[in-house]
């Protein structure tokens, strides 16, 4: 740790704009003050000599404790510690969700027959003229701002409309038919710390793939 701090003074006062990158064969990885160290430089480079304590022991001749398997996971919890997974709708696209275009088509075959007030009708049609000039669905709301009966109607036909494609995704995936691929990159992180993922996406494979692998979900609503 001490020399770490020496070399970052150094490059801050001579060339301030180099990177620091330390490689280490993470035999001291378990303590704290060597993982805080390493964490003040650019490139932290961490490697493992060999794939059994033996040859280990023999390699590197590590002093105290040391345990292989316990090292990788202590790596793992170093470098995933900030780690944020964002996923966008290119995912459940993937899974068989409808995008923006289809569900701009879906509100405009139903909402029309939702409406009965005629200023929510003239409010919907303009909405509606944008989205038949191939305008998307969040821009032609945002140049019509709906009317609160307008929002509701959108609401229940979007979650409708979701909710419908995600049974049937759920159906095969009770029944084993099929993976979701969250689920499979999902597995190749360490949890114990948990992970942090950000989407905008509505439905709830996210969810339903965490299920799937017994993992705890924290999506920050209740009920």
């Amino acid at each position: 740790p001490a020399i770490v701090e020496v070399v970052l003074r150094l490059r801050d006062m001579y060339y301030p704009e180099a990177k620091v990158s330390v490689l280490s064969n993470a035999t001291m990885i378990w303590k704290q003050e060597v993982r805080e160290a390493l964490k003040k430089v650019d490139n932290p480079i961490l490697k493992i000599d060999a794939a059994e304590d033996g040859l280990i022991r023999k390699v590197n001749k590590p002093v105290g404790h040391y345990e292989l398997d316990e090292i990788k996971k202590i790596i793992q919890d170093f470098f995933q510690e900030n780690t944020v997974t964002i996923v966008g709708s290119g995912l459940s696209l993937a899974e068989g969700i409808p995008g923006m275009s289809e569900l701009a088509a879906e509100l405009q075959a139903r909402i029309p027959a939702l409406l009965s007030d005629p200023d929510d009708t003239a409010v919907w049609s303009m909405i509606s003229t944008d989205l038949s000039s191939n305008i998307g669905l969040e821009q032609a709301l945002h140049n019509t701002k709906p009317t609160p009966a307008i929002e509701e109607r959108i609401r229940n036909v979007t979650a409708q409309y979701i909710g419908h494609a995600e049974t049937r995704i759920l159906y095969d995936l009770v029944r084993g038919r099929r993976e979701l691929r969250f689920s499979n990159y999902i597995s190749h992180f360490n949890l114990r710390n948990g992970h942090v993922v950000i989407t905008t996406n509505y439905d709830r494979l996210i969810e339903y793939a965490c299920e799937i692998m017994g993992i705890r979900v924290d999506n920050l609503f209740v009920g």
